[in-house]
């Protein structure tokens, strides 16, 4: 019996001592791996990027103080490749080979060569090229700790995830295979990876960071030859030291950044983009991305190999050659390189190099693809043709959005912002009739509105009253029968009435005021009752208004109807003006907005523009921990929506159960698309349902003159908002007594707050 319990208790440590040699060999760090200190002649002892590799040698020819790093990551050797081309060196490591053995046609196995010939340190490398693989050997993680070099060039694999226990791993090669979707967290446990070869499979898209390791960088990369759908711009500049990222004979659709925002105080690379012979890169807006100053591109770009490739010379390259000409023409060796433009249409064929010389930016625009009453390419028949059409192009050297339309019968619901954020608009509507009745919010950026073969039916003065004061006009030819007196605010000498006359009488005879104070002569023409006159010689004596003053009685009770009726359009236009402000004070004097029958899966739906790197660091260095210290279940679109999902859907799914809105409103929340899915959704929320609320949190502590959303500025109007101009307390302790108090008004809970202690910044 003690013999069978002594038994037991063996095979409990043994089991023990297999689990802790397990975790041993799969952990990170560097010991676990081969190391040698052997004296090469010619090579200098080098640790990689990272630190850890502790078996490279770099040549010593790249020992000079201004390419040592960059020359020994593209120049830097395992001990054993230099044991294997100089036999007479001896590093203490030798290297033996892997074979697969195959069973079935989807079943195989690693079988590698047991080397007792010496008493070295023994690595293992795995090659199998030009094979009949479909999927990758079933034993290849129990080798884990063996191979350092594999290559499964040009077989058949499709699907490579299991590879990601391959944590030893020097050398990975497995292009021209069939692998089209590759995920972020395939190599990132890779820490020695030096060389990966991805070339020549159909991948369609990289994940963000699917190119990222632990430690330091993988230092060759080939993505040569890949017809990419979309690739991640953090993939494409990495921190620190690399050799080359070869993108050859690649075509790209798009180079997405989401919310990837660059440290301007970090230096990505140095090392080499090779873009030779690829077509449709484009420049991302690097303004938008968080460098400040374009001339500091050098800080994210090293050097960029070009020769014989296609760009997108549209809006996105304008401002880099405007701003960082001289940087782009020695980046890329312009001169040298043959770059030319792939789109846009009118300009493909051409020369950069020859764009540059001319100055000419014209012609490099861009269509916009989120544009009101977008075409229909299948139209030819006659009734789509009197369909409304618009069309959106962002013009980088006006610095504008130029927008022309046809055949509306209003105003569009909406004007889309530039690819580098283009705020101004030139708005040409042509053929049909208009009324200009409704003030829409992009009515303050429009700098020029032009209506050609299009007769305006009505012009609301709120709609005039939105307009700039110093806006550019142009009217078709046309009778308009009454001009609001809105436009005596506007600069009358940058609008065209061409020879169209305006009714004039006695109840508008500022128009002549207007003309003669500001205008000149025949800039406008009236008409009355008399002729046609022009406006800067029509007075109360050619009107002959002086006889209206005999008939007192008349002239009161008219005095007083206009009384009421300005009075009566005063409470009209100030109560539309301040709508939100009326709305949110009416909702804040409401007791009874409590709704307990409404499940909420989260206290806290935090929206913000992720784009802008102060907002970022403030949600995540004090919002955040506040949020876990208080207990508040908390949704963001960045934390919470997995990528792939449907963006718009997955927001307003959540807008649906949470239970209160934390917007933080900064410079850059106002054009970040996403941000503005999020609070048009938000507040159609807050409208509809009363025991919703919206906190909103000023990071600028702009006054309302500075915020473009008439509800946003409603907040900070009324004194709701949350701004830093309070120093009697902290921004965030503020914010965390509000959400308390809200959640204690709506839901009866209680919240410890003492218990509560913040670590936030001073």
């Amino acid at each position: 019996m003690a013999t069978e319990d002594q038994t037991g208790s063996s095979k409990m440590y043994s089991l023990i001592w297999i689990a802790l040699i397990e975790i041993l060999i799969s952990t990170t760090t560097c010991w676990c791996f081969v190391r040698t200190d052997v004296d090469i002649a010619g090579y200098t002892k080098w640790n990689g990027t990272g630190g850890i590799h502790g078996y490279l040698y770099c040549d010593d020819k790249c020992l000079t103080p201004d390419s040592e790093l960059h020359c020994c990551a593209c120049n830097s050797k395992t001990c054993w490749d230099i044991a294997a081309e100089n036999p007479s060196i001896k590093c203490g490591v030798s290297r033996s080979d892997c074979d697969i053995e195959r069973r079935l046609l989807t079943q195989s196995s690693v079988v590698c060569k047991v080397d007792s010939a010496h008493d070295n340190v023994t690595v293992y490398r795995l090659q199998n090229k030009s094979g009949r693989l479909l999927v990758l050997p079933e034993n290849m993680c129990a080798q884990s700790n063996k191979l350092i070099y594999i290559d499964l060039s040009e077989n058949y694999l499709s699907k490579i995830d299991a590879i990601k226990c391959m944590r030893n791993l020097d050398y990975l090669n497995i292009s021209n295979n069939l692998i089209i979707h590759i995920a972020n967290s395939t190599f990132t446990n890779m820490n020695y990876l030096r060389i990966l070869d991805l070339h020549g499979n159909p991948i369609l898209k990289l994940e963000p960071n699917t190119l990222s390791i632990k430690h330091g960088n993988i230092l060759n990369i080939d993505l040569s030859g890949i017809n990419f759908e979309s690739i991640h711009l953090r993939d494409m500049h990495r921190i620190g030291t690399y050799c080359q990222i070869d993108l050859t004979k690649c075509a790209f659709t798009s180079i997405s950044s989401d919310n990837f925002v660059f440290n301007e105080s970090t230096v990505y690379g140095p090392g080499h983009l090779l873009l030779r012979n690829s077509t449709g890169f484009s420049f991302i807006n690097y303004t938008a991305a968080g460098i400040s100053d374009l001339t500091k591109l050098g800080k994210i770009f090293s050097e960029i190999y070009s020769v014989n490739s296609g760009y997108n010379c549209d809006c996105s390259l304008v401002p880099i050659l405007k701003f960082a000409k001289d940087w782009f023409i020695l980046m890329t060796d312009l001169m040298n390189s043959n770059m030319f433009c792939v789109d846009p249409a009118n300009l493909r064929g051409t020369l950069i190099f020859d764009l540059v010389q001319s100055g000419d930016y014209s012609k490099m625009t861009c269509n916009l693809v989120d544009c009101p009453h977008p075409p229909d390419p299948n139209c030819d028949t006659e009734s789509c043709q009197g369909r409304p059409a618009c069309i959106c192009t962002d013009n980088q050297v006006r610095a504008t959005v130029v927008v022309n339309c046809s055949n509306l019968k209003e105003m569009p619901a909406f004007v889309p912002y530039g690819y580098w954020g283009n705020v101004n608009i030139e708005l040409t509507v042509e053929n049909g009739s208009i009324q200009l009745a409704n003030p829409t919010d992009y009515l303050s950026r429009v700098t020029k509105l032009l209506f050609v073969n299009t007769t305006v039916i009505e012009m609301h003065p709120s709609f005039v009253g939105r307009l700039k004061s110093d806006i550019e006009m142009q009217f078709s030819q046309q009778e308009i029968t009454e001009l609001p007196i809105e436009f005596y605010f506007l600069d009358p000498n940058k609008i065209n009435f061409r020879k169209s006359p305006v009714k004039c009488n006695c109840g508008n005879i500022w128009i002549g005021e207007w003309i003669r104070s500001r205008g000149r002569e025949k800039q406008l023409f009236c008409k009355t009752e008399r002729g046609v006159y022009d406006a800067f010689h029509v007075t109360e004596e050619l009107l002959n208004c002086s006889n209206e003053n005999t008939n007192i009685v008349t002239r009161s009770a008219t005095i007083a109807t206009g009384i009421i009726a300005c009075f009566t359009l005063l409470i009209g236009i100030l109560g539309f003006y301040y709508r939100y402000e009326i709305f949110i004070l009416k909702r804040s004097l409401s007791k009874n907005r409590t709704n307990n029958e409404h499940k909420f899966q989260f206290d806290v739906f935090m929206s913000y523009s992720s784009i802008n790197s102060y907002v970022s660091k403030l949600i995540e260095h004090e919002v955040r921990p506040m949020f876990s210290q208080s207990n508040f279940t908390v949704f963001s679109t960045s934390f919470n929506i997995p990528f792939g999902d449907d963006l718009e859907s997955s927001i307003l799914n959540a807008i649906d159960v949470s239970r209160m809105f934390v917007v933080f409103v900064c410079d850059t929340y106002q054009t970040d698309l996403r941000s503005v899915i999020e609070f048009n959704g938000i507040w159609a929320c807050f409208k509809n349902h009363p025991d919703r609320q919206i906190i909103i949190v000023n990071v600028n502590s702009y006054e309302s003159n500075r915020m473009h959303d008439r509800r946003i500025k409603a907040f900070v109007r009324l004194g709701f908002d949350l701004n830093f101009t309070e120093r009697n307390s902290k921004l965030v302790q503020r914010l965390q007594s509000r959400i308390i108090n809200g959640i204690e008004k709506h839901k009866n809970r209680v919240f410890a707050r003492s218990t509560v202690h913040l670590m936030t910044s001073t």
